[in-house]
């Protein structure tokens, strides 16, 4: 994937150092990629005037000097955003209008044809094999069973690639392997993260409060916190460390976080849980207390491998502080196991 990350800047690189109204052909483009099949870059370049990517090429080497070195100092910044994650680099990041002129257009369109009409459709030929999204993924890149934004079970059949910054404002990271994250069908839609940028534009720094799923992962700073009590329980996605807080305020912004939605019927399914587990013993607020610290710590230790345990452990944590929860596992257990015992019930246990 590195070559194809190579090709992409060589590529920007060698359009911007020309000098205006400058006119290129397939023979410069392979030139250019001197390490690239040729028949490929045959394909890649098209036909002559009317390939979609030969056009963008031609516009962007006619296009003036000043324009160009715009372009490239825009993509160069977009290149180097892990170094404002690891604190090399600070300040705002430039978010454009590729809109802006018939140049910018066609660069756009130039480097996000790289994933939509190679990667994503077909493949790109590198002196290690040819590379696709499907390659990709084989490579271990799928490997997790939980999305990174909503933490739900994610399979082969719901796993989707998202560009995290979207290739639509930051086009030269449209093959960026740390931008492109599996994540689920439904966070990759429409109604959740999607497009959203996950920075702040407008911000002195736009990235301080942000997480990453490479650089800076909130996996193991997000925890959930319950208050109230049944029937007006409440969720509240919060950090570890308050000074983490603005981070998670723009995660669960960014990725449109639901966990919050319906308290009640996540802890009735959790107070079952626990019910089950101490049916053959004693109901007692001490046995009770210590079955909900033994689901929170499972699920601390599962967390980034099953689905939802964040939220679970978070969760269960919260109910050992919750005296109305512990009270209606009680009950409800007594009531089991009376029912249980009772001579009416053909599952009785023996004496």
């Amino acid at each position: 994937m590195r070559f194809v990350v190579w090709m992409q800047r060589r590529l920007i690189r060698e359009l911007c150092k020309l000098p205006e109204n400058t006119v290129v052909d397939c023979n410069w483009l392979k030139q250019v990629w001197r390490k690239v099949d040729g028949d490929w870059v045959d394909r890649f370049w098209g036909q002559v005037n009317k390939g979609p990517r030969n056009k963008a090429i031609k516009m962007i080497a006619a296009a003036p000097v000043d324009v160009k070195l715009e372009i490239k100092q825009i993509a160069w910044q977009h290149f180097q955003i892990e170094l404002y994650y690891t604190g090399h680099l600070s300040g705002r990041l430039e978010i454009v209008d590729w809109g802006v002129s018939d140049a910018h257009k066609a660069f756009k369109k130039l480097m996000t044809s790289f994933y939509e009409d190679w990667l994503r459709k077909e493949s790109i030929p590198t002196p290690h094999g040819d590379v696709s999204t499907k390659t990709l993924y084989s490579t271990g890149l799928a490997s997790s069973l939980v999305c990174p934004y909503c933490d739900n079970k994610m399979t082969d059949a719901n796993r989707r690639m998202d560009h995290f910054f979207p290739d639509s404002k930051f086009p030269a990271l449209s093959v960026s392997l740390t931008n492109l994250i599996p994540a689920c069908e439904t966070c990759n839609g429409l109604s959740r993260k999607h497009n959203t940028l996950p920075c702040s534009p407008d911000a002195a720094e736009s990235l301080a409060d942000w997480f990453h799923p490479h650089f800076r992962s909130g996996a193991q700073k997000i925890t959930v916190q319950l208050s109230g009590a049944s029937p007006n329980l409440r969720l509240h996605v919060s950090a570890i460390s308050p000074t983490d807080q603005p981070k998670v305020d723009t995660f669960v912004s960014c990725v449109k976080l639901d966990w919050a939605e319906n308290p009640e019927r996540d802890v009735r399914s959790y107070k079952r849980d626990v019910v089950v587990g101490l049916f053959e013993t004693p109901a007692s607020k001490d046995a009770i207390v210590a079955s909900l610290k033994k689901w929170a710590s499972r699920y601390a230790m599962s967390i980034g491998e099953e689905p939802e345990a964040i939220k679970k452990h978070g969760c269960f944590e919260s109910m050992v502080t919750l005296p109305a929860i512990i009270r209606e596992i009680e009950e409800q257990l007594i009531e089991d196991q009376k029912i249980s015992a009772s001579p009416s019930n053909g599952t009785q246990r023996k004496a």
